[in-house]
């Protein structure tokens, strides 16, 4: 399980796929800023925001922190090649797709079936409809993005970054995910407490900055 143990709370890494346009960086800026600019140059190569929030999973326990950190990935085809190193290690997928444009739906194909191939072994999927706020320019139905979600096992929430429509109902819900896994991950590990979870991770995301802290975490 792709969810690190720091001391004060769960970290989750997070990566956003889906094509140049549909919105990503909109959605991440909403969720860690609430912060919305109509008019923003494209990614190049990826972008890393993090926000801690208080997940409550049920209402007679305290809530719980997670630290998500988010890789906000370029949506061109000439930063393809760059993207598994983004998605290495991750816990959280979110697709997204631009409900105006059908083909945006389409291409996501090709980021499921390589994380399937590639990916973390139990990363989450979660599918994204951006964009929500253009009724009259739907050209995916509410519908339609739910059965596709349901195909690739992901959970569904459809959002508008320029009117904060379901970004933090979207990451409420990952995080709701990403503790139940870990939780399950955790009841396992107890039961089998020579699998090797205690050893030091490497090849996190700190590395990448730079840095070469090592955590202790789950599988």
């Amino acid at each position: 399980m792709n969810v690190l143990w720091d001391g004060d709370g769960n970290s989750a890494k997070v990566v956003m796929l889906g094509d140049s346009g549909v919105g990503k960086s909109s959605i991440a800026m909403r969720y860690v800023n609430n912060e919305f600019h109509p008019y923003i140059e494209s990614t190049i190569g990826a972008s890393y925001l993090t926000k801690s929030v208080e997940i409550e999973q049920n209402p007679i326990l305290p809530a719980r922190k997670v630290t998500f950190k988010i890789w906000d990935t370029a949506g061109q085809e000439k930063f393809n090649s760059l993207i598994p190193m983004y998605y290495r290690g991750a816990a959280v997928a979110i697709l997204v797709f631009d409900i105006t444009k059908r083909g945006t739906i389409r291409s996501l194909d090709r980021w499921v079936r390589e994380l399937r191939e590639k990916g973390p072994p139990d990363v989450i999927f979660a599918l994204c409809g951006s964009k929500c706020d253009l009724t009259k320019d739907r050209l995916v139905s509410e519908l339609e993005g739910k059965r596709y979600a349901e195909d690739i096992g992901a959970l569904y929430v459809e959002v508008s970054a320029r009117e904060a429509l379901g970004v933090d109902e979207l990451f409420t819900r990952i995080g709701e995910r990403v503790l139940a896994q870990h939780d399950a991950s955790e009841t396992v590990c107890s039961a089998f407490p020579n699998c090797g979870v205690t050893d030091s991770l490497g090849g996190d995301d700190d590395s990448i900055n730079g840095m070469n802290g090592a955590f202790k975490g789950c599988c």
